[in-house]
């Protein structure tokens, strides 16, 4: 007998969660037309010693799957991102979300992906 974790309605429900973060929330700058992309972004305050730092983490967990089945998932985790200036350098939005797209864009490169037009 196989054990389920969660029912594939819930799977599916949270799968659309994640898209919709990418369609019109935090992880916009993910979105590649042709391509189904979902994900999570996350950014914390660090702390030492009890006591928060100004030092952030910021990520983005996501995953990109293309029309032909070829499906891949990617975490991205920025420790500390360097500060261009602006107060808003370390949220995941402007540092760990960057990343994540050129990384899929490197697997459409690559041909691992396959952008449906």
């Amino acid at each position: 007998m196989q054990d389920i974790l969660i029912k594939k309605q819930t799977a599916n429900i949270m799968k659309n969660f994640l898209i919709k973060t990418v369609q019109e929330g935090t992880g916009i700058k993910t979105k590649i037309d042709g391509l189904e992309i979902g994900g999570k972004t996350g950014t914390a305050n660090m702390v030492k010693n009890g006591k928060y730092q100004q030092k952030y983490m910021s990520s983005f967990f996501g995953f990109a799957n293309d029309t032909n089945g070829h499906k891949y998932s990617i975490g991205v985790t920025v420790n500390n991102p360097i500060n261009k200036g602006k107060h808003w350098y370390y949220y995941a939005s402007n540092s760990a979300v960057p990343i994540f797209k050129e990384l899929v864009m490197t697997l459409v490169k690559l041909n691992y992906l396959v952008v449906n037009k």
